[in-house]
């Protein structure tokens, strides 16, 4: 079973990521929900088990569509 994290800012998400000792994913969409210009603002980050290879996050029900970053 894994488990997707949400979270408000990809530093939250490093955090929680580090701190967890969970590994993963990270992606940010380079489209701010809320206007911003900076993708690092964006409210929908998400924190992928380290299982999942990009091409599967990208194909995601909650990515699909998005253009976005992953960070490692």
């Amino acid at each position: 079973m894994f488990s997707i994290s949400f979270f408000n800012t990809v530093d939250q998400a490093m955090e929680y990521r580090c701190t967890n000792g969970t590994g993963g994913w990270i992606f940010a969409p380079e489209s701010p929900i809320d206007g911003s210009k900076h993708w690092t603002e964006c409210a929908k980050i998400l924190l992928f088990p380290p299982d999942f290879t990009p091409s599967l996050i990208f194909t995601h029900p909650l990515t699909r569509g998005q253009s976005g970053k992953l960070i490692s």
